[in-house]
Order: structure tokens, then sequence, then C-alpha cells
């Protein structure tokens, strides 16, 4: 992509024009997806500091997110419940028109639960059905992850805003505080 992003360049210096702008936009917007992609797959701040700091770290927005977080222990669940926890809050920040959202991420009668709350234009289960009907793929996929492990994933109904729990069994073992 930087040798891609070098000729456009090279190349706007002598025929600059509105294609080029909307190449180099796209260019950037691939390179930031790739980039998205990669670290979901491999999100190496689970390694390095856990489920629940790597949640913390992961807003990089202008939207005040607050957070509370009290889960203590490593889980095999824990790639599942970082991607969707991204997945929010990029939408937060993307869709929501929120100026504050809040992250909840707690172990609760031995299941993880992440609920992600925001004070925007809100969204129900059929905004979700015509997203996806649009090719946003983003919350469904996340759901399918979610249910695939046997979890559920839920719109909560709320007067304003949005609220979206993701909910995981997690291992009997990680629950008794040994992973």
């Amino acid at each position: 992509m930087q040798v891609a992003r070098q000729e456009i360049v090279e190349f706007a210096k002598t025929s600059a024009g509105e294609e080029l702008d909307r190449a180099m936009a796209c260019l950037q917007d691939a390179s930031t997806r790739l980039r998205e992609a990669t670290f979901e797959l491999h999100p190496s701040a689970l390694e390095e500091v856990g489920l629940g700091a790597a949640v913390f770290t992961a807003n990089r927005s202008a939207i005040e997110i607050t957070t509370e977080i009290d889960y203590p222990i490593r889980n095999p669940v824990d790639p599942i419940v970082f991607g969707v926890a991204r997945e929010l809050l990029s939408n937060v920040v993307r869709h929501s028109q929120a100026s504050s959202a809040s992250v909840k991420l707690a172990i609760v009668d031995g299941v993880c639960r992440l609920d992600v709350v925001d004070n925007g234009i809100g969204m129900s289960t059929e905004v979700a059905a015509r997203r996806l009907a649009a090719g946003h793929i983003g919350l469904a996929s996340h759901r399918a992850r979610v249910e695939a492990a046997g979890g559920k994933f839920t719109i909560v109904d709320e007067p304003t805003g949005s609220h979206i729990r993701a909910q995981l069994r997690l291992r009997r073992s990680a629950v008794r505080g040994t992973p």
C-alpha cells in the first residue's frame, strides 16, 4: 500500500484532481481497515496486559468514554470479547453521534459480561437489521462469533442511545481464578 500511496502522490504532482483525492482517501481507508483487521486477528495487547486493560486502551476518540472493568482473570473467550468491544466502540464513534459512552466489563455468575452504552441517536434491532441489509456486517459478524461460542449478543431497548450486551460463559477453571 505504501508503494501505491507514493505512486498516487507522484502522479498528483502533475495531474491533481478530485479522482486522485478519492483514490488517496480510499487507499487510506483500506490501510486503516487492514491495520484494524490485523489487530483484531491477533491483538497483542491481550497477551501483554489482559482483556480489561486492552478494552480500556482500545478507545482512541474524542467521545468521552468511561470504563468500569472488573475482570481479573484471563480466559479463552478474551479475543472474542475484545473484538466485540472494539467493534462496538468503533460504531459509537462512527455512527452514534454520541457525546459520551460507557463500557462495563465484569464477571457475573461465571459469565463474562460486556455492556457498551452511549447517549447517541440509538439503535434498535430493526435498525441493526436495516444496516445488515445495506451491507454493514460488523455487528452481525460479532454476534455470530459470540453465539458460535455459546454466548448471547443483545441489543437492549433503551429510551435514548444504544445499549449492546455480549455475554459469554467462562471456562470453569477460569471462574475459580486459574486460567
